[in-house]
């Protein structure tokens, strides 16, 4: 029998259907002209193993993945990802902000897509709030996301 791999943008949908289900993921979109940003977050030890290798990410309790697309419209009425420049902040319940190194990845190698995403430290099961700033060509100005979320320390 012949093994199929499972496309990434079928492993994305995977995880976040997952993560709605177990309650461990937090999603927000802005659209801003005609550009769309889409972040999320989910616990790290919610990720399937080929998730994990994939973003070269470990599997623990105590921290947390962002992940970050930037689309626009294409003409045949679909959308694309597109580069962009990705900057993101977390602050925790006591009031400290830390920065979010995210990083470029690619979703599909046939087209190209490219996604961001960042690790952060979940210290305990309180509220953070995230803040996310976009800049792309296709922009006049930044694209700014804010959300709140509480990850579980599962």
């Amino acid at each position: 029998m012949k093994q199929r791999a499972i496309s990434p943008p079928l492993v994305t949908l995977l995880l976040l259907v997952l993560a709605a289900y177990t309650n461990a993921s937090e999603y927000e979109k802005v659209t801003q002209d005609t550009i769309t940003v889409r972040c999320n977050t989910v616990n790290t030890s919610f990720l399937p193993k080929a998730s994990l290798q994939r973003y070269q990410v470990e599997a623990e309790r105590e921290t947390g993945l962002l992940s970050c697309t930037v689309q626009r419209p294409t003409d045949a009425g679909g959308v694309e990802n597109i580069r962009a420049d990705v900057q993101a902040r977390v602050e925790n319940f006591y009031g400290v902000t830390t920065d979010v190194n995210m990083r470029q990845i690619s979703v599909s190698d046939e087209r190209y897509d490219v996604s961001y995403i960042g690790t952060y430290d979940i210290p305990y099961d309180n509220v953070m709030t995230f803040t996310i700033k976009v800049s792309a060509a296709q922009l006049d100005r930044p694209v700014t996301v804010e959300f709140k979320d509480q990850q579980p320390r599962r």
